[in-house]
């Protein structure tokens, strides 16, 4: 899940912070800034669970069975 983190972290914080509230974070203190970054984090560890459960899991599940049928198509 770290790697769909790495990913989704930057999107999410550009959506918060330019699309939906893009006049209010230019005027936001430190202290108002935190705050609102970690009330986006809950938001983005279910995103990144789901993109894990339905992306990234089935992707390396997948990995064995497209390695035997490569090996079994070109050996």
């Amino acid at each position: 899940m770290a790697y769909s983190l790495y990913l989704l972290h930057g999107l999410v914080l550009f959506v918060t912070y330019r699309v939906v509230c893009a006049e209010w974070a230019a005027m936001v203190s430190s202290v108002e800034h935190w705050a609102m970054a970690l009330c986006v984090v809950p938001v983005l560890i279910l995103l990144c669970f789901t993109t894990f459960r339905l992306i990234e899991k089935p992707a390396m599940d997948a990995v064995p069975r497209c390695h035997a049928w490569l090996l079994a198509r070109f050996s």
